[in-house]
């Protein structure tokens, strides 16, 4: 996983970065294979932002051999799911390019708006 984030992603991870996610959130991570190779995740977290239960995905990756597959929206689908499980009121991805956004999302100030968001 740190592999495909450190290949994929325009910004370096240290981990502890990891940790700190992977220890708090374990069952908002989620990891899409192809046999054996890791080729997309979703990792995120999920607490109280100003009485609002808030989600937030932190890191979205799909190899780029991945893309156009619906790799990253069933990702996305599976960490919206789980934290409506657990009560999330609204969850936002926060985007470096706002023009690449999908059909699940809206467009809110700078964030994709997942779920919510007033």
């Amino acid at each position: 996983m740190t592999a495909l984030i450190d290949a994929e992603l325009s910004e370096p991870y240290s981990v502890f970065t990891y940790r700190y996610f992977l220890s708090a959130w374990p069952h908002l991570c989620f990891l899409a294979f192809a046999g054996a190779r890791c080729v997309g995740c979703v990792v995120c977290k999920l607490d109280t932002h100003r009485g609002v239960r808030r989600g937030y995905l932190a890191m979205l990756v799909v190899e780029i051999a991945f893309r156009k597959l619906s790799v990253g929206t069933q990702l996305v689908r599976l960490a919206l799911g789980a934290m409506i499980e657990e009560a999330a009121e609204e969850v936002r991805l926060p985007t470096l390019t706002l023009s690449q956004h999908t059909e699940l999302s809206s467009l809110r100030r700078g964030c994709v708006c997942l779920l919510g968001c007033s």
